[in-house]
């Protein structure tokens, strides 16, 4: 219950943060989140294949291993430096767009904001989502240690 509402004061205060802007509108941005999206859950599918379904599933389970903690861990650690990575790789891109249309005359504001929402996806998808996530397995998981006894190699 406290996970729910961490994660919605968390998001609630990005919405408020919009909202006192007077420009919500400026914070969505259909291009930006498939970028995002798309290139994390490409690079995920195409690094993990199936798997990935597998550790997105233990973040579901009330009983954790450890067998099963440290590949979970190595995934969610996978998928914080993919978010980050993707958005550099899409300011990069969008500074190449900005400086070719500024010899142009064109429109550097969608670049812009292409760039800098990317980032901002990347950022909240990275630390308020995906490492909560990674986490709350990881306490799981020593959580079931402590429950079983488990001795440490």
């Amino acid at each position: 219950m406290f996970k729910l509402i961490g994660l919605l004061i968390s998001f609630a205060s990005l919405a408020l943060l919009a909202l006192l802007t007077r420009a919500p509108s400026l914070y969505v941005d259909p291009v930006a989140l498939v970028v995002m999206f798309g290139t994390v859950f490409g690079g995920t599918i195409y690094t993990y294949g199936n798997q990935s379904f597998h550790f997105f599933s233990l973040s579901y389970k009330d009983k954790i291993s450890t067998a099963q903690m440290f590949p979970a861990l190595e995934f969610y650690n996978y998928l914080t430096k993919l978010t980050i990575i993707a958005a550099l790789i899409s300011v990069g891109v969008s500074t190449l767009v900005i400086l070719f249309t500024i010899g142009g005359g064109g429109d550097i504001k969608a670049s812009l904001q292409l760039a800098l929402l990317t980032c901002l996806y990347g950022i909240v998808l990275s630390f308020l989502i995906i490492q909560p996530i990674k986490h709350n397995i990881l306490f799981k998981a020593t959580s079931y240690q402590k429950r079983h006894k488990v001795k440490k190699a």
